[in-house]
């Protein structure tokens, strides 16, 4: 079978600094937070130059963020359980935000993950401020959960956006692995401007090569479905995901089913 991950897509101005840890930990240590960066491969992933973060114990990401209030909001991330140094069988984070005036909790939100081999698994949240909220600049936390040794899940790409802006609303993607091919579905609630998608396959979960083109459907906001079938899925494991095309040569990602 094949599981959803998470079906929503990401789609606009990125709020938050440094989401890749590219430029070391700045703007993410406000308040003295402790951050751990390093490459994939020094927490058990093969990648020795994509940088990521640590959150346990001890370390965590934390960083400022200005927004307009009476919006709704997606955090997308991505994590894995490091599978170096001990770490422990089950490690956890808490993704919190939180007003800088008012502290008042937005969100708060505990994943914990348990894989054993290194992965980036994609993972999306959202949240509202209320409009008459005198919050115009947020506190996003990541920190650990689950976990008292300094061994715990390592993040990466960590995106904050507007998600009420979203032109194509996609509410579900899904498939089945049958006789070594693979059949993506998926769903639309309501679309604008949207001219076709993309059929994106990875091996390793961080390369992706287009397999496919689907055209979108001719008339816009209301439901659609969509179908694409791989006949020549890699052996091993195998990641989809969704490059959706605007008419204006825009375009956003989907998340990723394996």
């Amino acid at each position: 079978a094949l599981l959803m991950l998470l079906p929503i897509f990401s789609r606009g101005q990125n709020l938050l600094v440094n989401s890749s840890f590219a430029s070391g930990s700045s703007p993410w240590d406000i308040c003295a937070t402790e951050v751990t960066i390093n490459t994939e491969s020094f927490f058990g992933g093969t990648s020795r130059s994509n940088l990521a973060a640590e959150i346990s114990k001890r370390s965590g990401v934390r960083q400022k963020v200005s927004i307009t209030p009476g919006k709704i909001f997606q955090v997308s991330f991505n994590a894995s359980r490091r599978t170096l140094g001990g770490t422990p069988a089950n490690p956890g984070i808490t993704i919190d935000v939180y007003g800088d005036v008012t502290g008042n909790s937005y969100l708060s939100s505990n994943k914990v993950f348990t894989n054993t081999t290194f992965g980036f698994t994609n993972e999306v949240i959202t949240f509202s401020v209320p409009a008459n909220s005198p919050d115009n600049i947020i506190v996003v936390k990541f920190s650990g959960y689950n976990n008292s040794t300094n061994q715990g899940v390592i993040v990466d790409d960590i995106t904050l956006t507007v998600a009420s802006s979203l032109p194509v609303q996609l509410i579900s993607f899904t498939g089945e692995l049958s006789n070594g091919q693979s059949t993506l579905n998926w769903k639309t609630a309501s679309e604008l401007n949207n001219k076709y998608f993309i059929v994106e396959r990875s091996a390793n979960g961080t390369r992706f090569d287009s397999i496919g083109l689907v055209k979108a459907a001719v008339t816009n906001n209301s439901s659609k479905t969509y179908t694409f079938t791989d006949m020549k899925t890699n052996a091993g494991t195998n990641f989809y995901r969704l490059r959706q095309v605007d008419v204006d040569g825009s375009f956003s990602y989907s998340k990723v089913v394996t």
